[in-house]
């Protein structure tokens, strides 16, 4: 989605299962921090949040795949995430809602077994983001797909610009999961992981010039 103290935890979530390799590749340090105890506020004004620090360039050109739009564990009637308007925008609104296109294009993965849309959403710099795609990619390859461990958003907060990465924007995102299910092309149940509630991942965003992208996200740890 990774991070210890919870080897379970990847973004939104990862498993493992024998001769698959589909979960925990994130397992990198965790990030300290904590988010307000007061619920965002809905800020849609259009302050920029482009300060005088100049971050490296990467390319962040967004891939031409369209997403797939069905799977075994795509609800009735539900359509992949697009990225709203405001998140088009250079705006604190407009990091805060890319943050949760980015978590929704994970969910969306789980929901298809599929990461063409999650890898629109981030830059090459983010190397953890690539290693979390084998989740869907090594999953497709072998015939595994997932049942539940959708994911629901709670909350997001805005955190203080460490400039991580080149970001100029970080933000807190908490999150519900429901219980996971691996599933082999034999119907097979090969894996199994309990839901989590109040779940927050610290995500790095960097304006391009022309719109947001991720440079890297991770579990945070409250302390």
């Amino acid at each position: 989605m990774p991070f210890p103290p919870d080897a379970r935890s990847a973004i939104i979530r990862g498993v493992r299962h024998t001769g698959v390799w589909i979960g925990c590749v994130l397992a990198t340090c965790a990030v300290a921090g904590c988010t307000s105890d007061t619920p965002a506020p809905d800020d849609t004004s259009q302050t920029s949040l482009t300060t005088t620090y100049s971050p490296p360039h990467y390319s962040t050109a967004p891939a031409s795949t369209p997403p797939i739009t069905t799977g075994p564990n795509v609800r009735p009637g539900e359509k992949p995430p697009t990225v709203p308007a405001v998140a088009k925008t250079n705006t604190k609104a407009g990091a805060l809602t890319f943050a949760v296109y980015w978590m929704q294009t994970i969910d969306w993965g789980y929901a298809t077994v599929d990461s063409s849309l999650a890898r629109t959403a981030f830059s090459p710099v983010c190397s953890d983001c690539t290693r979390f795609m084998k989740i869907f990619d090594e999953a497709r390859a072998k015939g595994v797909h997932f049942r539940g461990g959708r994911s629901a958003i709670l909350r997001t907060d805005l955190q203080s610009n460490d400039h991580h990465n080149g970001a100029t924007a970080v933000i807190d995102v908490m999150t519900s999961i429901g219980a996971l299910q691996a599933i082999d092309r034999n119907g097979k149940i090969v894996e199994t992981d309990p839901a989590e509630s109040n779940v927050t991942y610290r995500v790095w965003l960097r304006w391009t010039g022309t719109r947001w992208t991720i440079v890297d996200t991770k579990q945070a740890v409250h302390k």
